[in-house]
């Protein structure tokens, strides 16, 4: 669940830039002026945080709402939590977003070291930002969140600088990937489960005892029946799976799938198919239904290439990316954990995440999407800074 948090973090920007509304019900005011933390002796007041905290909120519901139905989650019980102080998910995303913006700070006062400062522009363009908040919501609203125009343009400040960082402390990054590192092998293959398997079972335990040991009976038959069809085809090699499966049953559908040929557990295809295939020249159809390594799956599987040119370099793109990430995280995790920090609980207690009194977002009808995708480019490691987002988003008018 934090990394969803964490997602909406980076889309902070975006809504604000993209002349979004907030809207919340409830008369409780938050005082954003207090201390909410010190970072190394510097003061953060309480509605950055606050504002930070409640948006990524206000992200997370407008989500559930429009892809799940539903929006309540904030005073879910988290099963297992690994930390005690931690019960749900609304007190999970406070302890994130907390700990996000101790590490903008921490990034900040190290900005100067790394040559970074904000341009005039950009500073133009975060007051302009900020003042767009303002304007655009009610005062009730912002009284809610406890943030004004000084924590709006604190927070844009950070996050830019944030986004600026990126660069300088991974350019020494090797970026140089191998074709064994990276090489993705494709495969094209029809699964076919038991019917309790397919249906889907209400819990993992419902399944385990429903599910027979192995394959029933109709997925034996579906199985043999489309291996069948793709053998007797003229040239199984460009056959199309998809469309024999569907003639075998409607149900039935073809997958790509890839794996890194030299450590075939990465990736998404079955161990058991992988198998399977490894021996095969290209374009060849596995000539028996293969059993799942949940000994209850089906599989027909054709091995198409050894390497997906494609996928490959997508892989390599991944790989630096990733190297990238780590080496950012390595070095600012290494100055969050030198830096002093004192939090006052007491006021960070001030701000709450309930579905009870939520704060949520109504975009207008243009422009919230282009300003995402660019506040999401800009702090997912792009050159574009977060400033630059900001340039843009702003630049839309409001609705």
């Amino acid at each position: 669940m934090n990394s969803m948090f964490r997602r909406a973090a980076a889309v902070v920007l975006a809504g604000i830039m993209g002349g979004a509304l907030l809207t919340g019900c409830g008369s409780t005011k938050i005082d954003g002026s207090k201390t909410v933390m010190t970072v190394n002796d510097e003061a953060v007041r309480l509605g950055v945080a606050s504002f930070y905290t409640k948006y990524q909120q206000a992200q997370i519901y407008k989500y559930y709402s429009q892809m799940l139905g539903s929006s309540g989650i904030f005073d879910t019980s988290i099963a297992d939590s690994s930390d005690p102080s931690v019960d749900t998910y609304g007190e999970s995303m406070k302890k994130t977003a907390l700990e996000d913006v101790e590490k903008m700070v921490v990034m900040a006062q190290h900005a100067d070291e790394f040559g970074v400062k904000l341009t005039d522009e950009e500073k133009k363009a975060i007051d302009q930002a900020a003042q767009d908040y303002i304007d655009k919501n009610q005062e009730e609203i912002r009284g809610k969140i406890g943030a004004d125009k000084e924590d709006i343009v604190r927070l844009l400040e950070l996050q830019t600088i944030q986004s600026k960082m990126m660069d300088p402390l991974v350019k020494d990054v090797d970026t140089k990937v191998t074709q064994e590192e990276s090489q993705q092998s494709k495969v094209t293959y029809v699964a076919v489960d038991t019917a309790d398997a397919a249906s889907g079972a209400s819990s993992t335990k419902e399944a385990a005892e429903s599910t027979p040991e192995g394959p029933d009976e109709k997925a034996q038959k579906n199985a043999d029946a489309v291996l069948k069809a793709v053998l007797a085809e003229a040239d199984p090699a460009a056959a199309d799976l998809d469309a024999i499966a569907k003639k075998v049953d409607s149900s039935l559908s073809a997958v790509e799938g890839h794996y890194t040929t030299s450590d075939t557990a990465d990736g998404s295809v079955d161990s058991a198919v992988v198998d399977a295939v490894k021996d095969l020249k290209e374009g060849t159809v596995v000539d028996h239904v293969i059993t799942g390594s949940n000994g209850k799956t089906l599989y027909v599987a054709r091995f198409d290439l050894k390497d997906d040119e494609t996928y490959t370099a997508t892989k390599k793109e991944s790989i630096v990316r990733s190297r990238k990430q780590d080496e950012f995280d390595k070095v600012t995790d290494g100055w969050l954990k030198d830096a002093k920090i004192k939090v006052d609980q007491k006021v960070w207690k001030t701000v709450t995440l309930s579905d009870k009194d939520p704060v949520t977002l109504k975009d207008p009808e243009s422009g919230a999407a282009g300003a995402q995708t660019a506040a999401e480019g800009s702090l997912n490691g792009s050159s574009n800074s977060a400033a630059e987002a900001v340039s843009e988003a702003s630049s839309t008018p409001a609705a």
